[in-house]
């Protein structure tokens, strides 16, 4: 994100939120995606017990960050990939 956009963003949240967060350039939510077990032969994982989720299923952390208009700001590489692997997002 250029520094443009970001000061965008800024203005955004401060004038959404009458300035209590003066300076904040996102929003940070995130949700367990339920999933299969995963498997060394169909999606290539060694240690299943990695996506065991304390709430007693395989899952898989989302954590996205949005501007003050609800877009994608930041989105970890290496969750894409992982998500396109499993088939939880198509690739396009």
């Amino acid at each position: 994100m250029d520094d443009n956009k970001m000061e965008k963003v800024v203005r955004g949240f401060c004038k959404g939120i009458n300035g209590v967060f003066a300076g904040c350039i996102g929003a940070l939510d995130g949700w367990l995606v339920k999933i299969e077990k995963p498997s060394l032969i169909r999606d290539g994982v060694q240690n299943p017990s990695l996506y065991f989720s304390r709430k007693g299923f395989y899952g898989v952390n989302v954590q996205i960050i949005v501007s003050h208009n609800k877009t994608f700001c930041i989105v970890e590489q290496n969750m894409i990939q992982l998500h396109l692997k499993m088939g939880l997002l198509e690739n396009g």
